[in-house]
């Protein structure tokens, strides 16, 4: 990329199949066990050179300081491996924030991969999932975005193979959820790791709904009835399999078929005209 022009990329969600909270850490932070999927549903970075570095974003209620996720991505960058470029920096939001999908952090490592890209940065594969680890849990997943099993904060992952073809619903009561209060929330049962599922093999549809579990399902459910609602509303209609991703409080419906899954989006539009529904489809290892 030359000094002169602009570059794009997208930041892609994430759900998590299942999420089982198997112990709290000597860090404060908690050991888990999960598989995370990659969705179409993206937020879009693009940089743009410029005499100072600066954040825009299309969502008023988005810090653009230095409470950013991007900008302390940016900091650590300039301050241990010599990054000297500066960008305004555009970002459209089209993931709900606080919604169990890994927007911000998506948008971290889609900014680490595009500044460090631009400014020919030789950063190694440790190097960037050291810098993600800085600025949150869940990062360094989307520095490759693929599906993946994560273990530790989240941060220690293994390439997944064996997903079935599936289609995806999302459903967001417009509610933040903070993550802190449910880990911190007395509700919250941890799991044995010997009840954390082990794959090694091609899964049909039915087994993989059938290891769909998140342990931090119960303490949100009593805080956010709209979200238990939701999940038993997906699994009662019977057309797909229904759970709630990362801490909350957005829901998703997995579905055999598309037209499976058109007919739950449309129900449930009617029903709740105003929350965030929409259709997504998975990225595959292959990028399909």
């Amino acid at each position: 990329m030359g000094r002169g022009a602009r570059l794009s990329g997208e930041c892609n969600a994430k759900i998590n199949l299942f999420l089982r909270i198997t112990g709290r850490r000597d860090d404060g932070y908690h050991n888990i066990r999960t598989l995370f999927v990659p969705l179409d549903l993206h937020d879009t970075i693009t940089l743009t050179p410029a005499p100072y570095t600066s954040l825009r974003c299309n969502v008023p209620h988005i810090p653009v300081n230095h409470k950013n996720i991007i900008l302390k991505t940016d900091k650590i960058l300039r301050e241990e491996y010599g990054f000297d470029r500066c960008f305004r920096i555009d970002l459209i939001k089209r993931i709900p924030t606080g919604a169990g999908l890994g927007g911000g952090s998506s948008d971290a490592a889609c900014y680490l991969n595009l500044a460090a890209g631009a400014a020919g940065l030789e950063l190694s594969d440790v190097d960037k999932a050291d810098i993600m680890r800085r600025v949150g849990s869940d990062t360094v997943f989307f520095l490759r975005g693929r599906p993946a099993l994560g273990s530790g904060r989240g941060d220690v992952l293994e390439d997944f193979d064996f997903l079935p073809d599936f289609h995806v619903l999302l459903i967001n009561p417009r509610i933040h959820v903070s993550t802190r209060d449910i880990y911190s929330s007395p509700e919250l049962v941890l799991s044995e790791d010997c009840d954390v599922p082990e794959i090694t093999s091609p899964m049909t549809f039915g087994e993989m709904t059938a290891i769909m579990k998140n342990d931090m399902e119960l303490p949100v459910f009593n805080m956010y009835a709209e979200v238990k609602e939701l999940v038993e509303k997906i699994n009662s209609r019977g057309r797909g399999a229904g759970r709630m991703s990362g801490s909350g409080a957005t829901v998703f419906g997995v579905y055999e078929s598309e037209s499976l899954r058109d007919e739950d989006y449309e129900a449930f539009r009617a029903e709740y005209p105003s929350y965030f529904i929409k259709k997504a489809e998975t990225l595959r290892w292959d990028g399909r």
